[in-house]
């Protein structure tokens, strides 16, 4: 049926005017037509029955000066990072902008420069619903609308993702297009690689003075996703132990029991464990005033990219850095050629180190 082919196509195809790094046709053939036109109906049926279709637009109004962005649907931080990214083109247009979301996600963007407010979806008493002069939401899906009726429901909205759902792709530069389209932005590709760039308040520049430190590495470990779990962490400390190096570990509960492992099977090393111990807002503040982070494909990646620190990011082989690193000397990515990413040899990890932070002359 040509008709479903044709919903199908939409749902893997970007709505935007630039080319950004995806693999839309490798998910539409692994997917295949009759799957994605079928599912991408439900949708479309879904959000026609919210009444929302006659309030979407195509682009934005140049009348508008105030926006609210609903962000539901998308629980990671590391997506969420990548997703709000481009808020910063907003001053461009002298829009000012607030943002709802879930706790997790509110609290990381307390104080920022760029939203004016932000407010939780569990404490929404004191929103102003006639306050704003149109919504962005992430996508036509019915989750990412919930709240957008909830709370504005007759106000106009742009949509970043529309129908398209799916592929992997570079989710900052895809959100980075869709508002220059949306708003008819003018912009250089030195300035579209800022605003597509991870980031959260800046920190003093004076953060990284401390005298007498020793050289300092983050390394991030424990994870959901065992393919993105780094196991050889102890290969790569037992090879940069004979250089004058400290190391923090960072991460959540789940990666208490790595932590305790490499502090047991690393006796030489100087190791900090902060694991389950800090905050996310702590994590970047340690993170800021390091000398290198080493991080997997996850959350605390895309933390470490908010900073100056450079870092090393780990992917397994199922994951392209394309589609999650931005355009930027800062970060230098390393890929299995496994679905695990503890198919990287621990030897490169620790050459790539001693490159980084020219250590050689240290071990003389």
């Amino acid at each position: 049926m040509k008709w479903l082919e044709q919903l199908a196509r939409q749902s893997v195809t970007p709505p935007i005017t630039r080319l950004i790094a995806n693999n839309s046709d490798a998910y539409l053939e692994s997917t295949g037509i009759q799957k994605l036109g079928w599912r991408s109906f439900r949708r479309q049926l879904a959000v026609a029955l919210t009444g929302q279709n006659s309030h979407c637009y195509q682009t934005a109004s140049p009348t508008w000066k105030k926006g609210l962005w609903v962000y539901e649907g998308i629980p990671q931080i590391g997506d969420a990072l990548m997703d709000l990214a481009p808020r910063s083109l907003f001053a461009l247009c002298d829009i000012t902008l607030d943002l709802v979301a879930p706790p997790h996600i509110s609290s990381l963007f307390q104080n920022d420069p760029w939203f004016c407010n932000v407010y939780s979806l569990t404490q929404t008493s004191d929103f102003k619903k006639n306050h704003y002069d149109f919504v962005i939401a992430m996508s036509h899906k019915h989750r990412s609308l919930k709240y957008k009726k909830k709370l504005c429901p007759a106000l106009p909205w742009l949509s970043i993702h529309e129908h398209f759902t799916g592929p992997e792709f570079q989710r900052a530069e895809f959100a980075t297009q869709r508002i220059v389209d949306l708003f008819n932005i003018e912009i250089s590709h030195q300035d579209f690689n800022y605003h597509a760039q991870q980031k959260l308040k800046p920190f003093p520049d004076n953060l990284k003075t401390i005298p007498n430190r020793p050289l300092t590495i983050g390394i991030t470990v424990g994870g959901v996703d065992g393919k993105r779990i780094y196991q050889h962490w102890v290969s790569v400390l037992q090879q940069l132990e004979k250089y004058p190096l400290s190391f923090v570990l960072l991460g959540s509960e789940n990666g208490t029991s790595c932590a305790q492992s490499i502090e047991a099977l690393c006796p030489c090393v100087k190791i900090d464990n902060q694991v389950n111990r800090r905050t996310l807002a702590d994590c970047r503040d340690i993170m800021a005033q390091l000398d290198l982070v080493l991080c997997c494909d996850g959350g605390l990646m895309h933390l470490a990219l908010t900073t100056t620190t450079p870092a090393v990011c780990l992917f397994n082989s199922l994951v392209d850095p394309d589609w999650r690193l931005p355009e930027s000397n800062n970060c230098t990515a390393l890929q299995s050629s496994t679905a695990e990413v503890s198919g990287i040899a621990p030897e490169l990890i620790a050459r790539k180190v001693v490159t980084l932070l020219n250590l050689e002359s240290s071990a003389e």
